[in-house]
């Protein structure tokens, strides 16, 4: 049972995970973090202070699933935060693990990898954005828009739609024409497209939202990404 949400819990939860290996504790701690930081923003940066990011990077990598999803799921609440949190979260490595598992492991721990990345897209500066592209966040989110998961298949449009919206608004057209090129070169436009008929509302107008903002619609009613004149490099 995790005590009221205050420096106490924090404190002590990210004591007991700090290289701890029994499955219980461990799971135990990662619930009671994972709300306290929900909860309260300032558990956020204390549990920062206190190295967390390192400990959940270690847990990203264990064997047991379980331990990799609930370690995925307490890093969404530090992403869902400021910049200065998602800096924390790029520079420990704990960002290019997420995309990597968000692309290759079990289903259950991609999709909390993707409400990470997500969240990360929303409250990340320009600086930061490059870097989520640079590491494979547009791919990992096109690749998981082929699920049925409503929910999170709307966090992945949402993601999608800030990458995009962010390089067209801060790094002009020809940028974002080449990130709309890695939508279209992975897949993910065909998927998009596929949406305009989706029986769900908010998908329908979010790839409705995708296409006419980011992508030429021809007379053929096909669309296509406006090709850029120059190469994307970060």
């Amino acid at each position: 049972m995790c005590l009221p949400t205050s420096h106490t819990t924090t404190k002590v939860t990210s004591n007991l995970i700090n290289r701890n290996n029994d499955l219980k504790v461990v799971m135990g701690s990662l619930k009671c973090l994972g709300l306290a930081l929900a909860e309260n923003k300032d558990e956020v940066k204390l549990a920062i202070s206190l190295e967390i990011l390192p400990e959940l990077l270690r847990l990203l990598n264990a064997n047991e699933p379980i331990v990799r999803k609930q370690a995925a799921w307490v890093i969404s609440n530090i992403t869902a935060e400021t910049e200065e949190e998602i800096k924390s979260v790029l520079s420990t490595g704990v960002m290019a693990k997420i995309i990597f598992l968000a692309g290759k492991d079990k289903y259950e721990i991609r999709k909390e990898c993707i409400w990470t990345i997500s969240n990360a897209t929303a409250n990340s500066n320009i600086e930061q954005i490059k870097e989520l592209v640079s590491l494979g966040a547009l791919e990992v989110l096109c690749l998981f828009i082929t699920s049925n998961d409503i929910r999170t298949l709307s966090i992945a449009l949402d993601g999608i739609i800030n990458l995009l919206s962010r390089a067209k608004k801060e790094l002009g057209e020809e940028v974002m024409n080449e990130l709309a090129l890695k939508v279209e070169n992975c897949g993910g436009l065909d998927k998009i497209v596929e949406f305009q008929t989706h029986p769900n509302t908010i998908i329908y107008e979010k790839a409705v939202h995708i296409i006419e903002t980011f992508f030429e619609v021809e007379d053929t009613d096909t669309t296509k990404p406006i090709k850029p004149t120059s190469i994307f490099d970060f």
